[in-house]
């Protein structure tokens, strides 16, 4: 009972003491499923459908971040799958990527729909991308694709990133 009691103190020893008296708002945004969904519009039936687009998470993302210096942008996955996707394959990038970019995304982790075309296709039309692609659970001949993990720092405070599909 001393050893469990002693390690409970030390614990507490660390906990209590090891915070600064300043805090520090972080704020973490995510999205997933963009599915290349640009215009609040439902191309398959041409019916309006304001529920979401990217032109609309573009507009809160902006105003988001203008709130907050410290803000952190992820997307986890199958930005880039839709309907029309086969119309970029010949391109170097889709403008799921460019939509990426132009909102400051600091990483995305992939998602199963974004390999339907293979790791080639989507390294294609991603090197473009001025974030990280984290992903710890895909690999390629025994070797890890991309990099499991990223730490981000915002005002001295580290935060984790890992990506599993």
């Amino acid at each position: 009972m001393k050893k469990v009691f002693s390690c409970f103190l030390f614990f507490m020893y660390l906990t209590t003491f090891s915070f600064s008296a300043d805090t520090v708002n972080i704020q973490i945004l995510g999205t997933s499923q963009l599915n290349e969904k640009f215009m609040p519009y439902n191309y398959d039936t041409g019916i309006a459908n304001s529920k979401g687009s990217m032109v609309q998470l573009a507009t809160l993302i902006k105003n988001l971040k203008s709130e907050n210096k410290n803000t952190l942008l992820f997307d986890s996955g199958n930005a880039t799958y839709s309907n029309w996707y086969e119309l970029f394959l010949n391109d170097d990038t889709t403008p799921a990527v460019e939509y990426f970019n132009y909102t400051k995304y600091d990483a995305i982790t992939p998602g199963n729909k974004d390999f339907d075309h293979g790791i080639e296709f989507f390294n294609k039309i991603f090197k473009p991308f001025n974030g990280e692609i984290i992903l710890a659970n895909l690999y390629k001949n025994d070797k890890r694709v991309y990099e499991p993990y990223k730490i981000f720092k915002k005002d001295d405070v580290k935060i984790a990133l890992i990506g599993v599909m």
